[in-house]
């Protein structure tokens, strides 16, 4: 539980915002690499297509533990310690990413396949730390200015990459592992958490069969949205033949419409439920990735980009919100870490599935995405029988429901 005084309001809330603008910084670094990695690894180092799959599944799925093990950290040891120590792991990997670039593949996959202990530490402790340091009134708009501000960092770090590209990637890796410092001195700095810690004898597993239900929904919106990392982009530059370069602007408008669109979205679902939100968002990823099989330019895909960035807009915040809410006020931590190990599942399982279907469908590109969107159809059937069986027969019963 939350000790001292009622928190700040989330305009004026120094660890708030201490907490997102690290993750800003954080971001900038991370978003001038990601956009050419799959093609990085499939271009430029020669790795078959199913290969670069299993290179990001494995990212992912070292994430897996992680995520369960950072959140008891987050619990045990203190959020800003576990969200420090992330950032140093990510300092640490990256300097030796860009000191080995180019000279031995098997070095730079292991390596990139350990970044996933950064994330899955950073991951939990900065969501659990927006739920410690906000009301709950005000929690949807604090996770929509953590999202603003690391969203920020999405967009300029493309569009810096742009110019870095030309000089090696190793160069693009240095650029993160500089970034991951940055964001330890200011989480250092300005964030603050006064938690008081209980006991956590009983590990870090979760029964809640309020959250295994929801984790299902959520699990099959990240298939969709993570293709956004390894498939979207070798589909792009292998299927349309968009220069690659192209792909730093392209995804300089999903940070773009994240800084802009974030906040206006945020208050207009403010009174509503935070389920409306993952229905609509998860519409919107359906619809942005079905366009997809008929854009043949950058045009059209930036508009596809931006259908697609609007339900995440609508999805990222209300996650970590539902999540936080049905979690006991002394196990956010806890809960964090198991949605975490959900979003990062589905993540292990994504790039293997959608590298799969690009491959199978090599012939027929234009059902590659008409296939993959079956799992946010489904999203979003499931996420209208959570909100019927659990949030509305609850309140129903006379049990107070707060999503």
């Amino acid at each position: 539980m939350i000790g001292g005084n009622a928190p700040a309001p989330y305009y004026r809330n120094r660890s708030l915002w201490g907490v997102s603008i690290a993750a800003s910084v954080r971001s900038i670094g991370y978003g001038a690499t990601w956009p050419f990695l799959a093609v990085y690894f499939n271009t430029y180092l020669h790795m078959s297509l199913l290969f670069v799959g299993l290179i990001f599944t494995l990212n992912s799925g070292i994430s897996i533990v992680f995520s369960l093990f950072a959140g008891y950290m987050a619990a045990a040891f203190g959020r800003k310690f576990t969200l420090v120590l992330g950032n140093v792991a990510g300092f640490i990997l990256y300097l030796l990413l860009s000191i080995f670039s180019g000279k031995n593949v098997a070095i730079i996959s292991t390596l990139f396949v350990l970044t996933a202990f950064s994330g899955s530490l950073v991951f939990p402790s900065a969501n659990s730390i927006v739920s410690d340091i906000t009301s709950s009134m005000d929690r949807e708009m604090g996770y929509a200015i953590y999202r603003i501000m690391a969203n920020l960092g999405w967009a300029i770090g493309p569009l810096i990459s742009a110019i870095i590209f030309s000089y090696g990637f190793g160069f693009i890796f240095l650029f993160v592992a500089i970034a991951n410092a940055f964001a330890t001195v200011i989480a250092l700095i300005f964030v603050k958490t006064n938690t008081k810690f209980r006991s956590n004898r009983s590990g870090f597993l979760v029964k809640d069969y309020t959250l295994f239900f929801f984790s299902v929904p959520v699990f099959l919106l990240i298939m969709v949205s993570s293709q956004f990392s390894v498939t979207l982009p070798i589909y792009i530059v292998d299927d349309l033949h968009i220069v690659i370069k192209n792909l730093a602007y392209f995804y300089a408008v999903n940070g773009i419409v994240v800084v802009v669109g974030q906040y206006p979205i945020s208050r207009m679902m403010r009174g509503h439920s935070d389920l409306y939100g993952l229905i609509f968002g998860s519409v919107f990823y359906t619809i942005g990735y079905l366009m997809v099989s008929f854009s043949h330019s950058l045009f059209y895909l930036i508009i596809d980009m931006i259908i697609i960035t609007i339900g995440e807009n609508f999805t990222s915040p209300n996650i970590s919100t539902v999540a936080s809410k049905i979690a006991p006020r002394d196990k956010v931590g806890r809960y964090m870490g198991f949605i975490g190990m959900i979003n990062q599942l589905a993540r292990t399982a994504s790039p293997s599935v959608g590298t799969f279907i690009l491959y199978s469908l090599s012939s027929s590109p234009i059902l590659v995405w008409p296939a993959i969107d079956g799992f946010g159809i489904s999203a979003i059937i499931l996420f209208l029988v959570f909100k019927i069986a659990f949030v509305d027969r609850s309140r129903a019963s006379g049990r107070p429901v707060n999503i």
